[in-house]
């Protein structure tokens, strides 16, 4: 959540697309409403222990999917005129898809050694 999110939008760390990303659900932009999206279900896939393990696969399946749409993102607003900025994604995104994905990894890696 400290790393930048995107190249080429200055100091834009994980924790502002975090605070920030439900602008994009008003805004009517579909890459970063669903990539926002997928930190929920990451969070309930991790913390929702009482479901299901093949449950919580999908729901941490759903999070990557999701959470993949962020590299459609290619404008950002710069400022309030109206003005924006090209960005490709960076640092934070690719640690915070790292750790989707190792959740996923480890699940399905429990579910095995549970159908033994």
């Amino acid at each position: 959540m400290v790393l930048p999110i995107f190249f080429n939008a200055g100091l834009l760390l994980g924790i502002m697309g975090l605070f920030l990303g439900w602008a994009g659900i008003l805004g009517g932009n579909l890459f970063i409403s669903l990539s926002w999206i997928s930190n929920f279900l990451y969070l309930f896939s991790l913390l929702a222990t009482k479901l299901n393990l093949k449950t919580q696969i999908k729901l941490s399946g759903a999070a990557i999917v999701l959470g993949l749409f962020a590299i459609g993102i290619r404008e950002l607003p710069e400022n309030a005129g109206g003005k924006n900025m090209e960005v490709y994604v960076g640092l934070g995104y690719i640690a915070w898809m790292i750790s989707f994905i190792y959740l996923f990894l480890d699940q399905v890696k429990e579910l095995k050694v549970l159908s033994k």
